[in-house]
């Protein structure tokens, strides 16, 4: 089975410190939070889960739902293109590709 996990953008926040009296700059990492899952089970048999905004993202219910999407769609590309979300279209044409090359 392969698997991509969708993430939120990374970014980095500049800070400021006093260190020993002196300003120090840093920079702080925001983001790369998994917030869904594509998975393939087979040449062009994809699914996927995305989490809400306002929900906690959870690997297992991800990958579980993910996987019931896989097997109801099957190879209907059609069908899962006209379905899922626009924001992850192009991570799922991504893993067609990859699961082409993958299982042959």
């Amino acid at each position: 089975m392969l698997i991509k996990y969708i993430k939120t953008p990374e970014h980095f926040i500049p800070k400021v410190r006093i260190n020993n009296g002196k300003p120090e700059a840093y920079f702080v990492k925001k983001g790369g939070k998994p917030t869904g899952i594509i998975v393939a089970l087979a040449k062009n048999k994809i699914g996927w889960s995305l989490c809400s905004k306002k929900d906690v993202f959870r690997r297992a219910m991800g990958k579980t739902i993910a996987i019931g999407r896989a097997e109801y769609y099957g190879t209907n590309k059609t069908q899962l293109l006209s379905e899922i979300p626009d924001s992850i279209r192009q991570e799922v044409l991504d893993m067609y590709e990859r699961s082409e090359k993958y299982y042959k």
